[in-house]
């Protein structure tokens, strides 16, 4: 791995295509029809959005960019996106499967993400309902699926952003705790290897899901659940309501509990304002 200066930064650990594609097996290799290594774009998603219509049906794109100039989270927030010290992934992916088949999807690579990178961590990693990635009480990753149904199936872009050796300089203006995967690795490994574990990750999906649903990625997804008995304040259509948070069902909705009833909280509709 070849190390390069930038913006007074003595090291930067760079993407190396190389290594991303050594590490897929001959599967992985018949599922990705192409993988792009960028040095800059706007968003891996919109760049993954566009290329996914010149692919076969079935087939997936990968997507990498060492910076993202205009990076988006969930809800149109802001992803910031500094040049080689985070990861940016999208993968496109041409799926014939139907859109209601692919319910719960974001659940499920969430959870299967969480228990690939746990491996590789010293403390545990959670999940913050539906789709941010934990440690050590502070957010370092999130995932967005955005989905467009055709007259073949379903396109979907998977969406991941990982912080890695993200500087607090860089993160100055992210409005809540967060966090980088570095300091918690066990053995020091690069941005390339975590890069390989997320892409084989979200191809293993393509596969995995459309066959067996959500039921195979729950149990895990509820071991690692960062609000379940927390309790939390949520907003739903302009109203506040509080609750102890329990398990996400087959629908990949939240139970949350309190005095008037049990609710059963859907992403979509649903924003976290606080826990305690």
């Amino acid at each position: 791995m070849l190390f390069f200066t930038y913006k007074r930064r003595k090291k930067i650990d760079l993407l190396s295509k190389k290594i991303i594609e050594k590490s897929l097996n001959s599967k992985e290799k018949e599922t990705l029809e192409k993988l792009i290594l960028l040095e800059t774009v706007g968003s891996t998603n919109d760049e993954a959005k566009k290329l996914i219509e010149t692919i076969e049906k079935n087939k997936a794109i990968a997507v990498f960019s060492e910076e993202q100039t205009i990076g988006r989270g969930t809800k149109g927030r802001s992803w910031v996106s500094p040049y080689g010290e985070n990861i940016y992934f999208s993968l496109g992916w041409k799926s014939s499967t139907s859109i209601n088949q692919l319910m719960g999807l974001t659940i499920a690579i969430a959870s299967s993400l969480a228990k690939d990178l746990n491996r590789l961590t010293k403390k545990e990693i959670k999940i913050k309902w539906p789709n941010d990635l934990y440690i050590d009480n502070k957010k370092f990753g999130g995932i967005l699926v955005e989905t467009t149904t055709t007259d073949l199936g379903t396109n979907l872009v998977i969406g991941i952003g990982i912080n890695v050796q993200m500087r607090k300089e860089s993160g100055s203006s992210i409005d809540q705790a967060w966090s980088s995967l570095y300091p918690y690795l066990i053995d020091k490994i690069t941005r390339s290897d975590i890069s390989s574990i997320i892409l084989k990750n979200t191809l293993r999906l393509t596969k995995d899901y459309p066959a067996n649903g959500l039921a195979t990625f729950l149990d895990y997804y509820n071991q690692v659940n960062f609000l379940r008995d927390k309790i939390c304040e949520v907003e739903i259509n302009g109203k506040l309501i509080s609750g102890k948070a329990g398990q996400v069902n087959m629908k990949g909705e939240l139970l949350l509990m309190n005095e008037e009833k049990n609710i059963y909280l859907s992403g979509s509709e649903v924003n976290i304002k606080k826990t305690f």
